[in-house]
């Protein structure tokens, strides 16, 4: 037993390690044109969901992908839009876990104004069990206030879009 709590205690935190992004430390972006906005996406370090890549979407098209830990950015059009979260790919379950338990996409609409700049936030946690012996995980995708959006980004890394 104690073999197994040592074991714990020493890999958890390289393993948590490995689990976020990477890359250099946060940068603002530049300003957005005249007919665009900036759009920053965001998560907060967490351990729940932490071995997973959030892809970011913009009415349909992948805009980032962000890992815990990470943040990246978007210019985008002042109107209308549709934002929202899927997991990516795993290649060792496939789709299959999101196609039978997960919902397909978590977000919000927000319309933009040219110019302007916006914070949206990324989280995971872990809520209240629903049987016995079981963990259930939570996400979500929710824009933010801007003071609220600077302070916490600023300790994220940057992660390029492919």
């Amino acid at each position: 037993m104690q073999r197994s709590i040592l074991w714990v205690v020493v890999s958890a935190p390289m393993l948590t390690a490995c689990m976020v992004a990477q890359g250099p430390g946060f940068s603002e972006a530049a300003p957005p044109a005249g007919d665009k906005a900036l759009v920053y996406f965001y998560w907060p370090r967490a351990f729940a969901s932490a071995a997973r890549t959030a892809d970011i979407y913009v009415d349909g098209k992948q805009v980032a992908s962000i890992n815990a830990g990470g943040y990246a950015y978007a210019y985008v059009s002042p109107e209308h839009h549709e934002f929202y979260q899927k997991w990516a790919f795993n290649p060792l379950l496939g789709n299959l876990v999101e196609d039978l338990l997960a919902p397909k996409s978590v977000g919000f609409y927000a319309d933009l104004h040219p110019g302007e700049t916006r914070y949206v936030r990324f989280m995971t946690g872990v809520g209240a069990p629903t049987a016995p012996n079981s963990v259930t995980l939570t996400w979500g995708l929710h824009e933010v206030t801007p003071d609220e959006g600077r302070s916490e980004i600023a300790t994220e890394r940057y992660q390029k879009p492919d």
